[in-house]
């Protein structure tokens, strides 16, 4: 009688090289945290700490013209906002915001005051300080008060080639024109909470801000969306480092590997192949959770394309690739 074979064990062909064992490299683990502080922290309009009302204007009214009522505007609420902030010890702007209590994001600045006009003209004096590196908020601050255009204007008080690039990439991507505008939002307000520059912006920093901004409900409904298109951009620009998930859901959900490392892990002779198999796993990765996209991309690159590449497997069951295994 012939000896009976355990379905799922491999046959030994003395003709069929045995197959390598592949190293399988996990992808990095990336821990939500803010982006560690620059020794010197971003002021694209030199140290405004103790400036006066009249010279942060003369400096907003350069970056952002204005007619002239509207500029008569801006200056009475800067006076406003930093007649109320002055009531508080500190030797800076930065320290008063901090002992006013205003930074726990519980009271927005516009509820200070009564009167219509002084309530809309502190909301934009607000938005002129966090945008010229005057203030330094907390996430809870900067989402209790909420401004109008804000990624314009933050955008053009920096002076950040690196943000320019990015502002660009963001719109030269494929998606609708609401998404791009939330993608330089969510950069713009990481880098404005976490008191930075993009050079300075981490993977860990960008995830720590999704995350964060998630779990405060701040989004008003765009919480789920928060950092995914932002996160993507800025990993196929190369600025995170080598291992960080291709998409912020893949880092939510690391360690793992990404499709590129998936498929690198077989070894494809055909790079044009590796390439097209990975897009096309990268696509996947939006629907799919992990261990399915895992499956898949053994389906492809063990099975499948050995197939194509070595028909001889069909002959030999047990043979590279698998092909022929139940």
């Amino acid at each position: 009688m012939a000896e009976r074979r355990h379905t799922k064990q491999r046959a030994l062909h003395p003709e069929a090289p045995p197959r390598p064992r592949r190293q399988l490299t996990a992808r990095q683990v990336i821990t939500p945290s803010p982006s560690p502080a620059p020794a010197v922290p971003p002021r694209p309009h030199g140290n405004l700490d103790t400036a006066t009302a009249e010279q942060i204007a003369a400096i907003a009214d350069e970056i952002w013209p204005v007619s002239q009522s509207r500029s008569s505007e801006r200056r009475a609420g800067l006076r406003h906002l930093l007649a109320y902030l002055a009531q508080y010890p500190g030797g800076t702007w930065q320290e008063q915001w901090l002992a006013s209590g205003l930074d726990a994001g519980i009271t927005q600045v516009r509820d200070l005051f009564t009167l219509p006009s002084h309530r809309e003209h502190a909301g934009h004096a607000l938005k002129m300080l966090f945008c010229l590196r005057v203030i330094h908020p907390s996430l809870p601050a900067f989402r209790r008060n909420r401004f109008k255009h804000y990624f314009q204007d933050f955008e053009a008080a920096q002076a950040d080639p690196d943000l320019e690039r990015f502002s660009t990439l963001v719109d030269q991507t494929n998606t609708s024109l609401h998404y791009k505008r939330c993608a330089r939002m969510d950069v713009a307000g990481a880098l404005t909470t976490q008191g930075i520059e993009l050079a300075d912006l981490t993977a860990e920093g960008l995830l720590h801000h999704a995350v964060e901004t998630r779990r405060g409900r701040y989004g008003a409904g765009y919480e789920h969306h928060i950092g995914h298109l932002a996160w993507q951009v800025l990993h196929g620009c190369g600025h995170f480092g080598p291992g960080v998930p291709a998409t912020l859901r893949g880092a939510m959900r690391a360690p793992a590997m990404t499709p590129a490392q998936l498929v690198d892990s077989y070894d494809l002779a055909n790079q044009d192949v590796a390439e097209m198999l990975t897009r096309y796993l990268t696509r996947r990765s939006h629907d799919l959770d992990y261990s399915t996209l895992r499956g898949l991309a053994r389906d492809l690159c063990d099975i499948f394309w050995a197939l194509l590449t070595h028909p001889w497997v069909l002959i030999h069951p047990g043979g590279p690739g698998g092909v022929g295994r139940r």
